[in-house]
């Protein structure tokens, strides 16, 4: 399995942002092997490091069959997101948390974001 890649940003949907947990979507390398699900990862842009949770894969809960790449920068807040435009963003991941669940209810994803959250923050201070 893959355990450290390089990407650039790509347009996303927006869906993420209107939740409260703002992604960074990223363009999925040409040979990738990681399997579909939430990671917790560290993510490097401009030499800065982020804990995030990484998601890989199709969107069930939105009915999207299309695999997507995104990343959140967990503890930041809009006004000091990195410019990401044309920028290498380098992704470590730290640990698989979870299979991709579909959620009957939005409100459930945003539920299980905030225990992912939790789950990468013990993941990153082992």
């Amino acid at each position: 399995m893959i355990t450290q890649f390089e990407s650039t940003q790509v347009r996303g949907r927006g869906r993420a942002r209107g939740m409260g947990y703002p992604t960074i979507n990223l363009d999925i390398p040409t040979i990738f092997d990681l399997e579909s699900g939430v990671y917790a990862a560290e993510v490097i842009i401009k030499e800065q490091k982020y804990l995030s949770l990484l998601y890989y894969g199709a969107s069930p809960t939105f009915g999207d069959e299309q695999k997507t790449m995104e990343i959140y920068l967990i503890d930041l807040k809009d006004h000091m997101a990195p410019e990401t435009v044309d920028q290498i963003i380098k992704v470590k991941i730290l640990k698989h948390l979870r299979p991709i669940i579909k959620f009957e209810k939005v409100q459930e994803l945003i539920k299980q974001i905030e225990e992912d959250i939790k789950n990468a923050r013990i993941c990153n201070n082992k």
